[in-house]
Order: C-alpha cells, then structure tokens, then sequence
C-alpha cells in the first residue's frame, strides 16, 4: 500500500468514526515546524524527515505536503460542523471558501478557527491552502453535494 493510500485510508477513518483528536494526530506526526520558509508568508511547516524518504520516488514533496494538510484540515472542520449542529442547534449557519488566510491547517488559528469558537456559529468550510479563486465555485459545489449534512 503506497503512504497516500494509507493516508487517505487514516482520514476516511477518522471521518467514518468522528474522531477528531485522529485527524490531529496525523497531523502532527506528517509535520513539523519549518526552521526557515523561502519566501515571506511561505507555511512554517514541512513535512517530517521520514515522511519525505518515503514519498521521494512517488509524489511532489510540495503537492503531497498541501493535499494531505488540507484534506486533513477540512475533514477536522467537518465533524467539528457536524458535531455542534447535531441536535437542536439554533444558531448561524455559514458556508466558508477561501485559500490559506481561511485554511491554515497547523500551527495557529486561522480567521475561521476563531470564529468557529463561538457558540452561535457553525462554519461549514470549504477552503484549502493554495485554493485559486478561480476554482471556488465548482470545489465548493462539489464539496457540498459530497458532505451534505444529514437532515435533522
């Protein structure tokens, strides 16, 4: 099985079980923080050491790295949605697309981890680091055909 199929398989799981703290835990043994970044605003984060070995010979560093922190990232927001519009929720429902200033899967909270801490709000969100806003309209809705929520 090659690391993107278990990875991919590790997120499904997760989704499958709603386990959030599973979904962090990947996270955290994928990246680290970066010493230095290339350009200014560049992600402080990079992949593990052993985790690049392994993809060298099947993937783009770069790519991979992106895919697997956003894929990670939306799937956490989605059962966090899920989660706190189970059951009753009566508060502000909002739908969110963006590129890294709304998704930025690790080491601080974006604008969206912010506003998803209050009570009243469920973020249903869509964004991905490197998302182009040229892109937005047909992501979002393939996104939300494919994750909509279950009727209450």
């Amino acid at each position: 099985m090659s690391i993107a199929t278990e990875i991919q398989g590790k997120i499904e799981s997760a989704v499958a079980d709603g386990n959030e703290e599973a979904l962090r835990k990947l996270l955290n043994d994928l990246y680290e923080p970066a010493e230095q970044t290339d350009k200014p605003f560049d992600a402080a984060i990079q992949l593990r050491p052993e985790i690049k070995r392994e993809i060298a010979e099947v993937a783009v560093e770069s790519d991979a790295a992106m895919n697997w922190a956003n894929r990670i990232g939306r799937a956490t927001r989605w059962l966090a949605y899920l989660r706190k519009t189970a059951g009753g929720f009566d508060g502000l429902r909002i739908v969110e697309e963006g590129d890294s200033w709304f998704q930025y899967p690790l080491l601080l909270d974006d604008t969206i981890d912010q506003l998803s801490r209050d009570e009243d709000k469920a973020i249903f969100s869509l964004s991905g680091a490197g998302d182009l806003l040229v892109t937005w309209p047909t992501d979002a809705s393939t996104s939300m055909r494919s994750r909509r929520p279950r009727p209450r």
